[in-house]
């Protein structure tokens, strides 16, 4: 009876328990649908975050008593919304919970639910109910469980004898099963039901209730296990996108300008993040410069001592844990330690994932000390298969298979990258040798050039005398063959001095308006005669609607024109040289195309790719035949090329040859007048005389210390009908300026005291604002830039163009309305004034035994002269003056000489280079500028060579000049040429 009673009471106790239990296990499940339900309906709420929506919802918990809290959270904002009913204690409100929790309190019950919107987490609720259900359940079940007891307790005294076994077994075996779910957490356990009593029922009821713990188990289960996995995923694309984005980087930056070692750091900078490495480096194989001091070359491990002194590893980038590349591990020996031994070994690359144990590691506690579990090391190759240098990583995990292939490909495209960057620094230390080379042959031809073009001089201008005296036939031939060598040489001179100036880029071209008929005209006047002498047919076939104008540089042009014409006149025996011209179209721009067509030799066509360069003709009998140093069409292609153009040749051997010259209109040809040639001499007079008598009414200041170039100037400028004051140097000029008023000034930029340059800036800070042109006799490259930088408008280059000094005139004077001739006679009167006849000089003495004939061709340019001071009458009366100014300079020049004044050597001889440019005296010019470089560079030593030069130069002009008749000698010996 005992037995039964205990066991009624254990069976009602289970009972009541597995009700309890049931019960709270199906709060639990309807409190979850509750919660997955308002969740779901609360997606949207938190997804555009409506807190009055998703109050709403959460507001319809009210229908539910039990349920005393509700709160409903957003991942990014928190609580959003929230329900509670009237008079819960302040202990209730507190209550927290977990994400995906549900468990009990004291009296209550906590439920919280995530909610995913599109598989993401957008926030979570979480609800609170009372457990007054429960207690009633507990208290009924109690009464029902008490009074069968004491019914059955009863009962089971009559029946206990024979049920005892049948009662009892079941539950114990209930009891067994779940103190093994208890005890194993496995709710796989099941009881076995025997029978449709109240204990099968309550088998079966426990057996149902294990069943739905197992399920909601292994849904938690696989829903952890999915979290896992997604998180894993997301890790593992997160590492491969910043990977891909540090390599893409990198490839660019690699493509950028920059040093060898700013690439590699660049390389072992990206190398940290890409595989979450410790630290990097990259050595570079190079010769051995650390030998006296380098701890590896007494190192105590005889396999750590360095072998090779002429090569070591040099650690060029570092980047992680360590970025210094100074130290023991600046130098690594070749064949020693483990970057040594990658980089002498047979394989390609070494990786050690266990540091502490693999043999081949020698500093294992230094490995473990920083934690390092693995070493990868990698070689870098050249395309030839030569060993340049090494890669490694040491990290704190093992490097797997995959990283190690994506380690090795890197070290390939590392080597590439080493490759070509030590072949462009390479490749730039020749391209700056040649370069120099070149430069120093340029400037060398250049200057040979103009060494040898002075007495080329000499040479044609007597041989030129010799052909007017009385010579018997023999001798009247040799002078010819003189003349006509020294001639030629002469042009071949002109070709390297042109070629070597094209080479050192100091030849530049211009682009001006002017006039295609007169271009043609010039050409055909100097061919057609050469064309005469070897009765060759010579045309120019200009074709219809071609322009009367285009913008190009016309002297460059002609130049291009008349070496095609005559190396076509050259090779050619018999037939006819045209040049034909016409207009083409090419994507709506228009050109100007030059065909010279001849019936010479031609040209095989595996020689016409060769033609255009340096120094190169057909063949070696083509140059014993017909001469010359194969420069002609190279510097005519190079010429086309710097006017915007091309030079192209068709031609076939024994039939001729076709060189086409295209250059770029440069104008709209729709508003130009179509050409005719026959007008364009006639045109160009006309414009020429109305340029030169046109008068300008202004007031003119010229700055120049030169009293010649100070009367041309003023002769000059007063027959244009200015009003001209002359200022002695840059202070009087400046003075001048300041306190009267110009309308012009001509500022010469090399003058004593104070130059040009330093006048027209002290000008411009004063807030002078009129007109300033510069006047110089440097023509170099970046000299018009100094004086714009000097605050000059304009730039004049001496001797001075009649013409060009008009354009001037023309752009800042206006023009007088009637000719003031009485104004010019009155100037002229002035001048012939104060004209000194004769010139006599303390240190230059005329003598007339100096040269008993005189080359007036060689020394003086008749024609030139006149052509630059403008007529002459002005000739006659400037000479003596610049005579004065000649022996005043050689005077001071001679004295800064004796003083070595350098600068007193510089500006005397830029004065007296001056005046022979004025003069139209080559010869004096080139020695007084091979005297202003000597002052230049301070070289006494040559400056006393060459004022014994210049004094013989000066002797000559003095001689010449001094003659009563030199101005009948010097017009004879023109027309004579002529």
């Amino acid at each position: 009876m005992l037995i039964s009673l205990l066991a009624l009471l254990a069976a009602g106790t289970a009972f009541v328990a597995y009700e309890q239990l049931s019960f709270r296990s199906q709060m639990i499940y309807d409190v979850q649908i509750q919660a997955s339900i308002i969740g779901d309906s609360c997606r949207a709420a938190l997804a555009f975050n409506d807190s009055l929506d998703a109050n709403d919802t959460i507001a319809s918990l009210a229908v539910n008593p039990s349920i005393m809290l509700a709160r409903l959270y957003s991942k990014e904002n928190g609580l959003i919304a929230k329900y509670e009913q009237k008079g819960i204690p302040n202990t209730m409100k507190a209550i927290s919970c977990e994400i995906n929790d549900s468990h009990f309190g004291r009296g209550y019950l906590v439920v919280s639910r995530a909610i995913d919107l599109n598989h993401e987490q957008v926030g979570h609720i979480c609800i609170v109910s009372n457990l007054d259900q429960i207690s009633k359940v507990i208290e009924r079940s109690s009464v029902v469980v008490f009074s069968l007891v004491v019914v059955l307790s009863m009962a089971a005294y009559y029946a206990s004898i024979k049920l005892e076994k049948k009662i009892s077994a079941p539950i114990l075996r209930l009891s067994t099963t779940i103190q093994d779910i208890v005890t194993s957490r496995q709710y796989s356990h099941c009881d076995i039901k025997h029978a449709n009593d109240e204990i099968g029922l309550l088998v079966e009821s426990f057996n149902r209730m294990i069943n739905d713990l197992e399920q909601r188990t292994t849904s938690i289960e696989y829903l952890n296990n999915a979290n896992l996995k997604l998180a894993s995923e997301i890790s593992s694309r997160q590492k491969k996108e910043l990977c891909d984005k540090t390599l893409h980087h990198l490839q660019k930056e690699l493509l950028e300008p920059g040093d060898l070692n700013s690439k590699m750091n660049l390389i072992t900078d990206a190398l940290i993040p890409m595989v979450g490495a410790d630290f990097a480096r990259i050595w570079l194989l190079d010769k051995g410069d650390r030998c006296e001091n380098c701890p590896h070359d007494h190192a105590v491990n005889e396999q750590d001592r360095c072998k090779n002194r002429d090569k070591c590893l040099h650690l060029v980038a570092s980047s992680g844990r360590y970025t210094q590349t100074e130290g023991d591990h600046a130098r690594v020996p070749f064949g020693c330690y483990k970057i040594g031994l990658v980089a002498s070994g047979e394989d390609d690359r070494l990786l050690a994932n266990d540091l502490t144990t693999d043999p081949r590691i020698h500093n294992k506690q230094w490995a473990a000390e920083l934690g390092l579990v693995s070493f990868a090391g990698y070689k870098l190759y050249a395309p030839n298969g030569q060993v340049i240098g090494v890669m490694a990583v040491f990290a704190d995990f093992q490097i797997n298979p995959k990283m190690d292939v994506f380690l090795y490909s890197l070290s390939h495209s590392i080597s590439q990258v080493i490759f070509a960057k030590r072949t462009e620094k390479d490749l730039e230390a020749a391209k700056h040798k040649a370069e120099a080379a070149n430069l120093a042959k340029s400037e060398f031809l250049a200057n040979m050039s103009h060494e040898i073009r002075t007495p080329m001089n000499a040479i044609i201008g007597f041989s030129d005398m010799l052909a007017d005296e009385d010579l018997t036939p023999a001798q009247s031939e040799n002078v010819s063959i003189i003349r006509g060598a020294g001639k030629n040489l002469l042009n071949l001179i002109n070709d390297i001095l042109d070629f070597s100036k094209i080479e050192a880029g100091q030849l530049d071209t211009e682009k001006i308006d002017c006039s295609l008929g007169k271009l043609l005209n010039d050409v055909e006047s100097m061919m057609l005669p050469l064309a005469k002498e070897k009765s060759l047919d010579f045309k120019i076939i200009a074709g219809r609607e071609l322009p009367a104008q285009l913008r190009s540089d016309p002297f460059r042009l002609q130049q291009c024109l008349i070496n095609l014409v005559n190396n076509a006149l050259k090779f050619t025996a018999q037939g006819h040289v045209y040049l034909e011209v016409s207009l083409q179209e090419d994507n709506g721009k228009h050109f100007i195309r030059f065909d010279v067509e001849d019936t010479g030799i031609g040209i095989p066509e595996d020689r016409q790719s060769v033609i255009f360069e340096t120094f190169t003709q057909v063949d070696t009998s083509t140059t014993r035949k017909y001469g010359g140093t194969g420069l002609g069409l190279a510097i005519t292609r190079q010429l086309a090329e710097l006017m915007g153009g091309e030079l192209t040749l068709t031609s076939r051997p024994g039939k001729g040859s076709i060189f086409s010259l295209i250059i770029p209109v440069g104008v709209d040809v729709r508003r130009q007048p179509i050409l005719d040639r026959s007008r364009a001499i006639e045109r160009k007079a006309d414009e020429s005389s109305i340029q030169d008598n046109t008068l300008r009414t202004g007031k003119v200041m010229v700055a120049e210390d030169v009293m010649g170039n100070q009367q041309l100037m003023k002769i000059m400028l007063s027959r244009l009908g200015v009003e001209v004051v002359i200022a002695k140097d840059g202070k009087v000029a400046v003075d001048e300026a300041l306190s009267h008023s110009f309308d012009l000034i001509l500022m010469d930029m090399h003058m004593p005291i104070m130059d040009g340059y330093e006048a027209t800036r002290i000008l411009r800070q004063q807030g002078y604002k009129k007109p300033i042109v510069a006047l110089t006799a440097n023509a170099m490259k970046g000299d018009d830039q100094a004086c714009f930088s000097a605050g000059c408008d304009g730039y004049l280059i001496k001797p001075i163009d009649l013409r060009e000094l008009t354009r001037v005139l023309a752009k800042y004077l206006p023009p007088k309305k009637q000719a003031t001739d009485e104004a010019v006679d009155a100037v002229h009167l002035q001048i012939q004034e104060s004209e000194v006849a004769g010139s006599t000089s303390t240190t230059i003495k005329t003598q007339s035994n100096v040269l008993e004939e005189i080359d007036f061709k060689a020394m003086i340019d008749w024609d030139r002269l006149v052509e630059i001071m403008g007529d002459e009458e002005t000739v006659r009366e400037i000479i003596p003056i610049y005579i004065k100014d000649i022996e005043k300079h050689f005077d001071s020049l001679s004295q800064a000489m004796a003083n070595g004044d350098c600068f007193s050597i510089t500006s005397q001889a830029h004065a007296l280079k001056g005046v022979g440019r004025n003069l139209g005296i080559e010869r004096l010019s080139e020695v007084a500028l091979q005297m202003e470089k000597a002052g230049k560079e301070n070289n006494i030593e040559a400056g006393t060579l060459l004022l014994n030069r210049l004094k013989g130069e000066i002797e000559r002009i003095l001689t010449v000049l001094s003659q009563s008749d030199w101005t009948v000698k010097a017009q004879v010996t023109s027309k004579q040429v002529c």
